[in-house]
Formats: structure tokens, C-alpha cells, sequence
């Protein structure tokens, strides 16, 4: 399905990167919240939130080439690339 006529915007890679970060938006700010609110002061949670979530992307963003890699392999070995269609 193409998204757009730019393909940088086309590639897994970009797909694959900007829904992990939209879902760890989600994930660290519920997360730091409910854990942190009375605990400790806002300053200090926000910075939590930022440290944590640019950790988490940049995690992201190291291993996506391994674990593309990974999984090209493993399709390969088991023979099997499924594809679910609507």
C-alpha cells in the first residue's frame, strides 16, 4: 500500500520507526505518570519522560537493521513469508 508519493515515507523502515514512536509516546508518558506522580516532583518527571522515550527510540532505531536481518533469515529458513489480507 503506498502512503505517499515521497519514498522515504514508503519504507519499512519508516513505518516500522514512527509507529514505535508514537506508541512509546503512549507507554512512557502513562507509565512515568501513574508510577512517579505524588512521588516526586513535574520537573523531575518530565525529564524522566524524555530520557526514558529517547532511550527507547534510539534503541529502536539501532536494532531495526538486526532484527530486519534476523527475521529475512528466519523466513528463510522456515520457507514461510505469510502475508494476513482484509
Amino acid at each position: 500500500m503506498k502512503l505517499s508519493n515521497i519514498p522515504l515515507l514508503n519504507t519499512f523502515f519508516f513505518r516500522s520507526i514512527f509507529s514505535s514512536m508514537l506508541g512509546q509516546i503512549f507507554d512512557t508518558v502513562g507509565f512515568i505518570f501513574l508510577a512517579f506522580y505524588s512521588n516526586i516532583s513535574n520537573d523531575m518527571i518530565i525529564t524522566m519522560m524524555i530520557c526514558q522515550y529517547t532511550v527507547k527510540v534510539g534503541y529502536q532505531i539501532i536494532i531495526h537493521p538486526i532484527m530486519t536481518r534476523i527475521v529475512k533469515w528466519w523466513k528463510k529458513v522456515e520457507g514461510i513469508d505469510v502475508v494476513d489480507a482484509w
